[in-house]
């Protein structure tokens, strides 16, 4: 059974919570946060393949990704999941959810969505993301990511005190798996999960209020999923999990007290 790179914390008999970092990251996004919940869970951090020390397989593609995240839950003996995942990581495990509900109890998205429906808003971000993975082979990692984090959805990200640091963790990563990855996960490629959606274990959502985009997307999926818990966190953009810790560990551990009072 091939797993991918991961982290634990806590006792593996508790509850699981999982944390899937964004495009570009890996599990050290989550050091900080993650043993915040050992106390009652056991809580994993994966690299997600082509991030971290994780390659990508000969045969990439979203269903050996699923399957190796799935793999990898089965390996460590996770039960009774909580996956929690930031924009990409939120997408794939949206669809880890759907393919494995046996395993995966609930869903919790950060500045993440089912993906794009629309079909011109499709093409349109396919070709986007294609270009970008071009222009990261280029140009270079760190040019490119100085550019990538300018986006007006990320706020004023490069003048958090400790955005040096949270760069340097980028700049280790491949640049040939990270453009495949941009390129071959973009929203514009995979499956949209928007019709599934209210079937899908989906019980909470996290944006900034400097996100403007998301906070559509989580009125959207407020619309449609019975008993959403949504959350818009102050002086925060696309990474709420980094500007704003102690509020988005609160939302978290809030939504894991529920679930823990429901059983």
């Amino acid at each position: 059974m091939m797993t991918l790179p991961y982290r634990t914390w806590g006792l593996a008999k508790n509850p699981s919570v999982v944390f899937l970092h964004g495009l570009f990251g890996s599990l050290l996004d989550w050091e900080g946060l993650a043993p915040l919940f050992d106390d009652t869970h056991f809580v994993v951090a994966l690299d997600l393949p082509g991030h971290g020390d994780a390659v990508l397989p000969q045969t990439a593609s979203l269903q050996s990704a699923v399957r190796l995240i799935k793999d990898t839950l089965l390996f460590l003996s996770c039960h009774d999941v909580t996956l929690v995942g930031y924009s990409l990581g939120g997408r794939l495990g949206l669809h880890v959810a759907k393919e494995c509900p046996e395993l995966i109890r609930e869903v919790i998205l950060e500045s993440s969505s089912p993906g794009l429906d629309d079909p011109v808003q499709r093409a349109f971000r396919a070709q986007s993301d294609l270009a970008a993975s071009e222009r990261l082979l280029q140009v270079g990692l760190a040019p490119f990511l100085e550019q990538w984090y300018q986006n007006p959805m990320f706020g004023p990200l490069t003048q958090h005190p400790d955005f040096d640091a949270f760069l340097q963790t980028r700049l280790a990563g491949n640049p040939d798996y990270l453009a495949w990855v941009l390129r071959e996960f973009s929203p514009g490629l995979l499956p949209s999960l928007w019709d599934e959606l209210p079937n899908l274990p989906v019980v909470g959502f996290v944006c900034g209020e400097r996100d403007e985009r998301y906070i559509e997307i989580g009125q959207r999926m407020y619309q449609e999923c019975t008993g959403l818990h949504r959350r818009v966190l102050l002086q925060a953009g696309h990474l709420t999990h980094f500007e704003q810790p102690v509020l988005f560990a609160g939302f978290i551990r809030a939504l894991l007290e529920r679930a823990h009072k429901a059983v």
